[in-house]
């Protein structure tokens, strides 16, 4: 997946137009559209506001991983269970579940 599919993706997910999208970053229809198509790639600054307004890590965005949640928001055991999980390329929708279930059973 490249990072114009996974813009795509996640705009399309939240149920966004391109245009949308555009003016609530303050950006053309058209950076958008090259975005998506893989033209153009954004600045470091515009790939932090990307990734916040999508609640996904940079990572992510630009598609080096499949998994969402930054890394950084993990610590000790989840942090190497995320970590072992993003190389098992389990889907990561069931690595999110599983992630729940571990915090809910470490809370007993």
């Amino acid at each position: 997946m490249t990072f114009g599919e996974r813009l795509t993706f996640l705009r399309e997910e939240k149920g966004k137009k391109r245009k949308e999208l555009a003016e609530e970053m303050n950006l053309s229809y058209s950076t958008i559209s090259k975005y998506e198509s893989d033209e153009r790639f954004p600045d470091k600054e515009m790939l932090i506001k990307l990734a916040d307004y999508f609640s996904c890590s940079v990572d992510y965005l630009i598609a080096r991983t499949d998994i969402r949640r930054c890394f950084k928001e993990l610590k000790g055991e989840y942090l190497v269970v995320a970590k072992e999980l993003e190389e098992s390329k389990i889907n990561p929708k069931d690595i999110k579940a599983f992630l729940e279930l571990a915090k809910n059973m470490k809370k007993r």
